[in-house]
């Protein structure tokens, strides 16, 4: 929980905290490899947007893995509403939740909508 009050409250540093060095994190298509390239990415999206990620379920998978159920609201900056959807994030966690791993994690898109 502590890593998704960091992200709603854009603390890059008390995010970077709780990823691994070697963190991997989806991007799209791609991925963002080491905390620069995710601090770059997420630095430079909270310029656009304002993104809530409220978790509504974990989840303990067999192969280690922690499903968190995300009830997620966007905002331009002024604060109007952009989008709003739910999500499922995977994510790896070692040695006392202080090390997320991405590389197995995944943002899969359960229902979205956009106002008007």
């Amino acid at each position: 929980m502590r890593a998704y009050a960091a992200y709603n409250g854009q603390d890059v540093e008390a995010l970077l905290a709780r990823v691994r060095d070697d963190v991997d994190w989806p991007d799209g298509e791609g991925s963002l490899h080491g905390k620069e390239e995710v601090r770059s990415y997420w630095t430079e999206q909270w310029t656009r947007t304002r993104t809530h990620d409220g978790p509504v379920g974990f989840n303990a998978l067999d192969d280690g893995r922690t499903a968190v159920h995300i009830s997620q609201v966007v905002r331009s900056l002024e604060g109007s509403v952009v989008s709003r959807g739910h999500f499922l994030h995977m994510h790896r966690i070692e040695r006392d939740r202080r090390s997320t791993r991405a590389a197995p994690s995944s943002r899969a898109c359960t229902a979205t909508s956009r106002p008007g």
